[in-house]
């Protein structure tokens, strides 16, 4: 058992995952967002990219609680 503050392998490829997909999405969307006219669709894209900021946000937070990265 890992101690406290600290991840286990398992989870560290977890959290390894989610910043791939998340990075990814944001990318992807944001290349995508200069095309798009509909305002709603680029209201609902800019929500998307802020949540999607906000979760690498929160993934950075925990690798940093964990002495990962500084």
């Amino acid at each position: 058992m890992p101690e406290r503050g600290r991840l286990a392998p398992h989870e560290m490829h977890e959290l390894h995952e989610i910043l791939g997909m998340e990075t990814s999405g944001l990318k992807k969307l944001d290349a995508m967002k200069d095309e798009v006219t509909d305002a709603e669709l680029r209201r609902v894209m800019d929500e998307c990219l802020s949540k999607k900021r906000e979760h690498i946000q929160q993934a950075v937070n925990l690798l940093r609680q964990t002495g990962i990265t500084t």
